[in-house]
């Protein structure tokens, strides 16, 4: 997986290092150091993929800027360089790697006006495989060229202190050093979205993004080369363990402290609730006995009230029952019958009465339907119209679709035309901007063709790696 490495550090006379010895060491090259009189020669050095050294656009002998820088820095204790160890993600080609690599260097020249020497590794033999990376050495002076020649100026802005910084109104170094590993992200993430890759990375601290992880610290290439040699691990990466393991133990007691805290906090907060909930439990006990007493009060009123309701029916209908009963009386009188043959009289009087009445009203529905099942003048002129506007509608409908396809097939027609031109646009984009990184780095096409071909047969013989 890609990952966010981005490191800085100077190269110091007080440390014993010279820039001269730096750059023949990291681009396997024979320099000579004009100060000292020593040559260095690492040309059997192994693993050294491109190297460019350039102001900006223009490429510089390697050997003549840096004993220029040498010479343009007269403390004894004077930085002569700087140097930028840059993470390059696996997931990129070899030419994705040298572009990104050359655009960062291009951005250094245009913020600082500083020169750079890139020299871009492959993973050594014995490490991770994924290891692509490039040390980028940069001069800690303005320089130019005059007559082919680099010439040195002043310090570049990134090399002053933080007082004249503060003074010229600049951010801190720390700022700056925030602001280049912003841009370096950036730059990474937009190649490996133009190569397909679902990989990201972030400049961002843990701390700043909230994670809980500790930082993994740089071992150096002195305890790496100790652990090579000796299969085991140095003291330094004990050291760094030990130092984790502490930071890990006061964090985890930490968090014990304040999860024993919160659990005093939620137990006191639970005791409060409960007594809480009895409390209002007691009221609600309180309450529901008071509308009880209520209940059964409104209970009996309101049998108290049926009762009374009841006999005042029974009474009415006591009266009904006498009142229908003296009628029959009359009705016997005047007819001469008994009461229960007048009563049955009444009766068969009333059902041939609300026969009539039905076979009346079935008639007339019948009479109702039948005007409504005959069509009017007006109803059959509005079914003609009816049926001329749905044809009308479905002839509309019908041009309007065929219009539609033809319009859709010219788009189409003309999106295809735009997508190969603007593939194409893109095809020329991306050959220009190889044979610019080509001229940056001075690749020639059998290179290319060479280094193409030694990726492929590196890939077949390498064994998978183990999860």
């Amino acid at each position: 997986m890609a990952i966010m490495s981005l490191s800085s550090k100077p190269i110091s006379r007080s440390a014993g290092r010279s820039a001269v010895a730096a750059a023949a060491y990291r681009s396997a090259e024979k320099l000579t150091d004009e100060r000292t009189g020593q040559i260095h020669d690492y040309r059997n050095k192994n693993g050294v993929v491109a190297t460019a050294c350039s102001v900006g656009n223009q490429r510089v002998d390697r050997e003549t800027l840096w004993n220029a820088a040498e010479a343009a820095e007269k403390r004894k204790d004077g930085r002569t360089a700087r140097e930028w160890l840059l993470a390059l993600p696996s997931e990129l080609s070899p030419r994705d790697r040298q572009q990104l690599a050359a655009e960062f260097a291009k951005m250094l020249h245009q913020k600082y006006g500083v020169a750079t020497d890139i020299c871009i590794h492959e993973p050594s033999r014995t490490g991770d495989d994924r290891n692509h990376h490039a040390h980028l050495m940069a001069t800690t002076r303005i320089v130019t060229i005059e007559n082919g020649k680099p010439v040195f100026g002043a310090k570049a802005t990134f090399e002053l202190e933080n007082r004249e910084r503060q003074r010229r109104g600049l951010p801190s170094t720390m700022q700056e050093m925030k602001g280049i590993r912003r841009e370096w992200a950036d730059m990474v993430n937009h190649a490996l979205e133009l190569a397909g890759s679902t990989e990201r990375i972030d400049h961002r601290s843990h701390a700043d993004r909230g994670l809980d992880e500790a930082p993994s610290r740089h071992l150096g290439p002195a305890a790496t080369a100790i652990e090579r040699k000796t299969n085991q691990p140095s003291e330094l990466r004990l050291k760094h363990r030990a130092e984790r393991m502490a930071a890990f133990q006061e964090k985890l007691a930490a968090r014990r402290a304040v999860k024993a805290a919160r659990d005093e906090q939620r137990k006191a907060k639970d005791e409060a609730y409960i007594a809480k909930s009895v409390a209002r439990g007691l009221d609600i006990a309180a309450s529901r006995n008071d509308r009880l007493t209520a209940m059964l009060h409104n209970e009996a009123q309101r049998a108290r009230d049926n009762s009374i309701s009841a006999m005042q029916r029974a009474a009415a209908s006591a009266t009904r029952a006498a009142s229908l009963s003296q009628r029959l009386s009359e009705l016997a009188d005047e007819e001469g019958d008994d009461p229960q043959t007048a009563a049955r009289k009444a009766f068969q009087r009333a059902k041939i009465q609300g026969d009539m009445l039905r076979e009346a009203a079935q008639q007339a529905a019948e009479a109702f339907m039948r005007r409504l099942s005959k069509p009017t003048d007006g109803q059959i002129e509005y079914a003609e119209r009816r049926t001329k506007l749905i044809a009308q509608v479905a002839v509309d409908q019908s041009t309007t679709i065929a219009d539609r396809e033809a319009e859709a097939r010219q788009r189409q027609a003309e999106r295809k035309t735009q997508w190969a031109a603007e593939r194409a646009e893109k095809r020329q984009q991306n050959n220009e901007q190889w044979q610019s990184v080509k001229d940056f780095f001075g690749i020639d096409d059998q290179h290319t063709q060479q280094n193409d071909n030694h990726q492929k047969q590196k890939r077949k013989n390498d064994k998978p790696r183990q999860p």
